[in-house]
């Protein structure tokens, strides 16, 4: 006989194999990472409230993003720079000024340096339009262009021409502007030939930084975003300006050789936007039309991935590398992210009936379904990039986004043997 008490007056309920589906909802938000260990809030690590059993699926339920992501021109995408020489600087007449002499003879004298002939002009960080965007250029290739005379004139001119160079307006030939009707950005100087060095080293050397910046190590190389001048619409081959000569033989200006917009008729014959520089007399104007329109919308969505939970399967930018010279198979990523979030639509939020103010809606929203459900989740990684895998920069910017997880609850047996007796049956 078993020494061992079998009796049992609590007998164990069975299992009746039926889930009640609850769904449970997670508000996390940037800042309650921990900041020492994740100092930049693209990528971080959050330990959840409790533990969650049985999860069958996750969905992203609602966001909200800082109202501008792109931040397309930027340090950290070495996008910012445009090179460019001039290389046929305004000769001055005879009985040109000292200052125009002075002006030519730095000019020139750049232009035959051996190594470093070339200027580099820097632009602000941010987004801009296509109409700031020509702004800026003018003011950064000018600006570029005076500092460097004031330099050359200081060490070999007199005090005098420094004075007049400095109280006029520097060097202004630079002329860029934006064509509406086009959508391409004309480079113009007002006296002096220049070529845009698309294909410097410098961009080359850019390209190479950026890639070995730590920050950037998850950054796919890439065809594309190589410097700034393919957002403005330009190849990766140098372009000479065009030379026009708009003056007659007899010394008097020809407006109709000069280049124009006709579709703003704000003079006759239309918007001649380039004329020859009325301090340099009788000089040629010269220009340069992008190939390309402008392109500087930036991203157009980033992705989220959370480590685990990833269930989208992404494309990546061809590129030239050993496992794409040694075998024609993709080189896409399987279950890269978890979610695809579009920039224009940063605030998304959901309602009782999952529809929201968004493009997604119940069916369409991103989410992670297991089969069998997860047993246990309590701690999720979190990482925010953009296509070529740069992670976003989002400073001093906090967000917020919502989880939903939906939860299979154990149930007991429940049933019941209800006796009616037969006298009550008559009452019916």
């Amino acid at each position: 006989m078993s020494n061992f008490n079998i009796s049992n007056t609590h007998p164990l309920i069975t299992n009746a194999n039926q889930y009640m589906f609850q769904k449970k909802y997670i508000s996390i938000h940037s800042e309650d990472r921990d900041i020492k260990k994740f100092p930049s809030a693209s990528s971080f690590e959050i330990e959840l409230p409790q533990d969650y059993l049985n999860v069958q699926t996750i969905r992203l339920n609602s966001w909200t993003f800082p109202p501008d992501l792109k931040n397309v021109f930027s340090c950290a995408k070495y996008n910012i720079s445009l090179v460019f020489t001039i290389n046929n600087p305004y000769i001055p007449p005879p009985d040109g000024t000292e200052l125009q002499l002075a002006i030519y003879s730095g000019l020139i004298s750049l232009y035959n340096t051996e190594t470093y002939n070339f200027f580099v002009a820097n632009i602000e960080e941010g987004n801009y339009t296509p109409q700031q965007m020509a702004t800026e250029l003018t003011n950064c290739m000018n600006k570029v262009v005076t500092d460097y005379l004031v330099t050359y004139l200081t060490i070999n001119s007199t005090t005098i021409i420094v004075d007049d160079f400095l109280t006029g307006e520097g060097y202004a030939e630079f002329i860029i502007v934006y064509n509406e009707i086009s959508q391409k950005l004309w480079f113009g100087n007002r006296s002096s030939g220049f070529i845009l060095n698309n294909n410097s080293c410098i961009y080359e050397l850019n390209e190479l930084t950026k890639n070995t910046t730590c920050e950037n190590k998850y950054e796919t190389e890439e065809y594309i975003n190589w410097g700034l001048p393919w957002y403005l619409g330009l190849t990766y081959c140098s372009q000479e300006s065009i030379e026009i000569i708009p003056y007659l033989s007899n010394g008097a200006l020809n407006k109709f050789a000069l280049p124009c917009f006709n579709y703003d008729n704000t003079v006759l014959g239309g918007n001649y936007w380039l004329k020859p520089s009325t301090s340099n007399l009788y000089s040629n104007v010269y220009f340069i039309e992008c190939p390309m329109v402008i392109n500087i919308t930036g991203d157009t969505c980033f992705y989220m991935e959370i480590i685990g939970l990833n269930n989208i399967d992404e494309t990546q930018p061809f590129n030239i590398s050993t496992f794409t010279n040694m075998t024609n198979i993709t080189n896409g990523v399987v279950n890269s992210s978890f979610a695809k979030i579009d920039i224009d639509n940063l605030n998304y939020s959901c309602d009782s009936n999952g529809t929201g103010n968004g493009n997604y809606n119940q069916t369409q929203r991103p989410y992670k379904y297991y089969d069998p459900p997860a047993e246990r989740i309590r701690r999720l990684y979190f990482k925010f990039r953009y296509h070529n895998g740069m992670l976003i920069r989002f400073d001093n910017l906090g967000f917020t986004f919502t989880l939903e997880l939906g939860l299979l609850n154990n149930n007991i047996e429940r049933k019941y043997s209800i006796q009616v007796p037969e006298a009550i049956k008559y009452f019916s």
